[in-house]
């Protein structure tokens, strides 16, 4: 995520419009990404109901 977090700020900050876009991407893939554990484990529990 530090990657883009330097993004943000070489676009200048989250006040500029691409800045702003980048910071929203940020989010979203730090959103997706501490999610995705759940995400997976929930899914392992449904193939195994299916699997029965």
């Amino acid at each position: 995520m530090d990657l883009a977090e330097d993004g943000v700020t070489a676009l200048g900050g989250p006040g500029t419009p691409s800045g702003d876009r980048v910071a929203h991407m940020r989010d979203y893939f730090a959103f997706v990404h501490d999610e995705l554990p759940l995400v997976l484990e929930r899914w392992r529990a449904v193939a195994a109901e299916r699997a029965e």
